[in-house]
């Protein structure tokens, strides 16, 4: 068993767990976070999350009852980890922790590039109010208690994606990717050598117009924002996505081969999207080949979202 050794000036649990109430980390919608299974894939699209930490008393008050020498007071912050992606962040307008009020809110924000899922962490911190030390007292931004002590990773760890596909998006200026301006929303490029049993992750790379971002879907403080694209986009990008990859790989596979490709590979892709359209991997492959057009409105009504309006 591992000894852990802790400051003498960090909080036992029991007292921040009798004094302080933590509510659980929230989406942005106002749904668990816990509940996220990771299958909602859209294009750029950033996690947000919160939590609401409440005390039944004042700073003075609770200061006091965790036992702080005067002069300390304590602040609140948040950090998150995924190690799929090597990326770390704190809470917004971190790492500054948040001065302790009876309710204070932690705001995360996780970026589109971040994979598989993300720890989180809840800190209180040691804030002097005064400019006189102790030689015995924690220095200014001191971790005074975390709810990694007592939680389990898994209880504290939110899912970003689960068994659907991982597609990589970027945001760039077509002005100078391409030869010639574009006023184009999106382009899929493929990986040139693309085979059936690549990772889909690997082969291709959906590209926004960070032009046309910037001047119809910026957020409020006018940065391009590809949350804000419409449903109707989303699903215009997979339609792209698979007759691309129909077009740059072999369309011989038989069913029985297409059951070979391992999760995430163009093979497995293609052969569950071709069954979930045409209940048939050699009558997808036919149409394709026989009739483009009705293979591509079939997969419109595949993809298609829950409504064709655009956002006001």
């Amino acid at each position: 068993m591992a000894l852990e050794l802790r400051p003498t000036w960090c909080l036992h649990d029991d007292a921040v767990a009798d004094n302080l109430e933590l509510s659980s980390w929230m989406n942005a919608d106002g749904s668990q976070a816990a509940e996220n299974d990771g299958d909602d894939w859209a294009p750029g699209t950033r996690l947000e999350l919160h939590r609401v930490l409440t005390a039944a008393v004042g700073h003075n008050e609770l200061r006091q009852i965790l036992g702080l020498e005067p002069g300390i007071g304590i602040g609140l912050a948040a950090r998150w980890v995924c190690r799929a992606t090597s990326a770390a962040g704190t809470h917004r307008g971190g790492p500054e922790p948040i001065p302790f009020d009876r309710e204070v809110r932690l705001d995360v924000e996780v970026p589109a590039h971040v994979a598989d899922q993300v720890e989180l962490e809840t800190c209180v911190l040691a804030r002097w109010l005064t400019d006189e030390h102790g030689p015995e007292t924690p220095p200014d931004n001191a971790l005074l208690w975390s709810d990694a002590w007592s939680v389990n990773v898994g209880a504290r760890s939110v899912q970003v994606e689960g068994s659907e596909t991982r597609i990589p998006v970027q945001t760039v200026p077509f002005s100078s990717r391409f030869p010639e301006s574009s006023e184009a929303l999106w382009s899929v490029e493929f990986a040139s050598d693309l085979q059936l049993d690549d990772l889909v992750a690997n082969s291709l790379t959906v590209l926004l117009n960070e032009s046309v971002l910037e001047r119809d879907f910026a957020d409020i403080d006018g940065k391009p924002d590809a949350s804000r694209l419409p449903g109707f986009v989303q699903s215009a990008v997979q339609v792209d996505i698979i007759s691309g990859l129909l077009h740059l790989t072999s369309t011989e596979q038989t069913e029985d081969e297409a059951n070979e490709f391992p999760e995430g590979t163009v093979g497995a892709l293609l052969a569950s999207t071709m069954l979930a359209s045409y209940g048939s991997l050699d009558s997808a492959i036919g149409t394709f080949q026989e009739d483009p057009t009705s293979f591509t409105r079939e997969l419109w009504s595949t993809y298609a979202p829950n409504s064709w309006k655009a956002r006001g």
